[in-house]
C-alpha cells in the first residue's frame, strides 16, 4: 500500500514538473553546486565529527568557557586542570589533524567572534615590536585590524584572537617572539596561538607563560571513518585500502587527503590501488623523525 502510494506521488510530482522536497541522490549533482573548498565543506560542526584529539579539544573548550571567570579571579586560581592560570593557549602539532578547525569550532560553540592573524607575515612582526607589548585588549585589536583592511564590528565584545604559525617568525627575530610572549601575559581577551614545532630553541619565550595543549596524529581508522563518509557524499567511490594508502602517504595529514581526494573527483569517481599509489608518491610529505616523535 505504502510503495503504492509512493509511485503515485512521484507520478504526481513528475507530472507537475516538480520534485520540490526530494533531496538528490549520493553523487548526484543539486542544480546549485557547491564551489567550495571541500576542506571548508567538510569542516566539522560539532565536536564529536572531529578526529582525534578529543581531550585536548576539550581542555581548550574548558579553558575558552573559563576565560572571563579567570580574568575576574587575576589568573591565579588554576581550576581543576591549571588552565586557569592562563590568559593565553598554546596548541602545537603536525601540519593538516585539525589544530586550527579545533580553535574555530570552539570559539563558536562558547559564542566568541573570531579575529585571526599570522604570526609570521611582516606586519605583525611590525606590529609587536612597535608596541602590542601593551595590553591587547578590544578596542586595540578593532583599530590594529581595520588598519590592515579587516573590519571587525565594534559591537562584538566578545572577541578571541587565533595566531598561526607561531614558529613561522625567522629565527632571526628572537625580539618578535619575546614580544608575543609579553602579549601572551598581559592580553585582555583570550588569545589562541597555533604552532607546529613547539620545541624549537626560539620558542623558550613561551615556557610557563602559556598553556600547553599538544595535539597528535589521528589514528588512520578515524581518518578513513571521516573520508568515507565525505567520499560517499560526493560519489566518489575509493576502496578502504586505496584510503589507507593515502593516508599513511601524507603522514595522516587529514586536510592533504581531503585536497588530494578533491583532484582526483575534478575528472574522475572512481581510484583503484595503482592510482592510488601514483598520487600518494606524486603528493609525498618527506617528514624527518626527530627522537621525540618516534
Amino acid at each position: 500500500e505504502e510503495k503504492r502510494r509512493k509511485e503515485e506521488q512521484e507520478k504526481a510530482a513528475r507530472a507537475s514538473g516538480t520534485t520540490q522536497g526530494s533531496q538528490p541522490a549520493a553523487g548526484q549533482q543539486s542544480s546549485k553546486t557547491d564551489d567550495r573548498l571541500w576542506t571548508t565543506k567538510y569542516a566539522p560542526t560539532s565536536l564529536n565529527m572531529l578526529c582525534g584529539n578529543k581531550t585536548q579539544v576539550e581542555k581548550l573548550q574548558t579553558w575558552l568557557r573559563n576565560w572571563r571567570r579567570s580574568a575576574k579571579a587575576n589568573f591565579k586560581l588554576p581550576g581543576k586542570d591549571g588552565s586557569g592560570l592562563y590568559r593565553a593557549v598554546m596548541i602545537h602539532g603536525p601540519p593538516g589533524i585539525g589544530k586550527t578547525t579545533a580553535a574555530h569550532l570552539i570559539a563558536r560553540l562558547e559564542g566568541y567572534d573570531v579575529v585571526e592573524a599570522n604570526a609570521s607575515d611582516t606586519r605583525n612582526k611590525k606590529l609587536l615590536e612597535e608596541g602590542l607589548t601593551g595590553v591587547l585588549d578590544t578596542t586595540s585589536i578593532q583599530g590594529y585590524f581595520s588598519g590592515a583592511g579587516k573590519r571587525v564590528d565594534p559591537e562584538k565584545k566578545k572577541l578571541v584572537l587565533i595566531m598561526y604559525e607561531v614558529d613561522g617568525m625567522s629565527a632571526g627575530d628572537r625580539g618578535g617572539v619575546g614580544a608575543l610572549a609579553s602579549v601572551a601575559k598581559k592580553t585582555q581577551i583570550p588569545l589562541i596561538l597555533i604552532c607546529n614545532d613547539r620545541r624549537l630553541p626560539k620558542m623558550k619565550p613561551f615556557d610557563h607563560i602559556v598553556y600547553e595543549l599538544p595535539f597528535r596524529r589521528p589514528t588512520p581508522d578515524r581518518i578513513r571513518a571521516r573520508l568515507t563518509t565525505i567520499c560517499y557524499r560526493e560519489g566518489l567511490k575509493i576502496p578502504p585500502p586505496v584510503l589507507d594508502s593515502l593516508i599513511e602517504g601524507t603522514g595522516s595529514d587529514i586536510r592533504q587527503v581531503i585536497n588530494m581526494l578533491s583532484t582526483v573527483k575534478l575528472d574522475q569517481n572512481t581510484l583503484d590501488f595503482d592510482q592510488g599509489k601514483e598520487l600518494s608518491k606524486a603528493w609525498e610529505k618527506h617528514i624527518i623523525l626527530k627522537p621525540w616523535d618516534i
